[in-house]
């Protein structure tokens, strides 16, 4: 059974609760991103997505700072955590990718659901 750190990607954009918006939308275009990890001392605090920025921080202001327009009840799962059990939790939840972090909240990079149905040993989720 594959294990989430051997099919994540490991290609994060990281950005921390006090900078701008404006930043964080600059990163996300240039780098083709939907979503940004946010991390404050080295640990995953928040995730913001294009969908934050557009709902919530366009109606304040480009120099909204992160913290105020971000998600901070991140659901996760962790580098040694076995695929199909990733898989499971992103069908519960009813979302297509997670962040991943190793125990101790640093963030490893971010796994999809079609990541993780098609690793070997997983059985189709639906």
């Amino acid at each position: 059974m594959q294990k989430v750190i051997d099919i994540m990607t490991r290609d994060v954009l990281r950005i921390t609760p006090g900078q701008t918006v404006a930043l964080a939308a600059a990163l996300m275009q240039e780098h083709n991103a939907s979503r940004i990890a946010v991390e404050e001392g080295g640990k995953l605090v928040g995730v913001l997505s294009m969908g934050d920025i557009a709902v919530r921080a366009i109606v304040l202001s480009s120099e909204t700072r992160i913290r105020d327009v971000m998600n901070e009840a991140v659901d996760r799962c962790y580098d040694d955590e076995n695929a199909d059990a990733a898989a499971r939790r992103m069908t519960t939840l009813g979302v297509r990718r997670l962040p991943v972090v190793d125990r101790q909240d640093h963030m490893m990079g971010f796994v999809t659901l079609t990541a993780a149905t098609r690793s070997p040993g997983v059985p189709a989720v639906h």
